[in-house]
């Protein structure tokens, strides 16, 4: 008896360390598939963050881009701008010019046969002169 009791004993030691064993194994298992996992999900980030500093590159280029193209519309609208307000100012000085003379032809002081100024005029809208002369001036826009 005390010797079936004994091998009953260690019948049931084996199936505790054959039950811990296979539970050993199972636990390696599924670290083992965990750590392929984690490197699986290590690789995508890195990808997905050479991906993202890709498109953060690219996006530096269409802003630079962009500020380029910007910087240059807002040069052209000054240079138009000046260049506008640097025919209107001729423009006065020609009118101011143009009714001084008009003011001393109508007070007697010249005849207006001697005007320069209005020889000017005259030949300015006659076919053969520039009509829009200023718009030289302006250039593109």
């Amino acid at each position: 008896m005390i010797k079936k009791l004994e091998e009953a004993l260690k019948t049931q030691e084996r199936m505790a360390a054959r039950r811990l064993d296979s539970e050993f194994f199972d636990i390696r298992a599924d670290l083992a598939k965990r750590t392929r996992q984690n490197i699986k999900l290590t690789e995508q980030i890195r990808d997905l963050q050479e991906d993202l500093d890709d498109l953060r590159e690219h996006l530096g280029n269409v802003k630079s881009k962009r500020n380029v193209q910007e910087k240059e519309l807002k040069e052209r609208k000054q240079k138009f701008i000046n260049n506008a307000q640097r025919v209107i100012k001729s423009q006065q000085d020609h009118n101011d010019v143009l009714v001084a003379e008009l003011l001393r032809i109508a007070d007697g002081d010249i005849d207006a046969t001697d005007s320069q100024v209005v020889r000017q005029e005259r030949r300015k809208w006659s076919p053969s002169g520039r009509l829009f002369s200023a718009e030289r001036f302006l250039g593109e826009f």
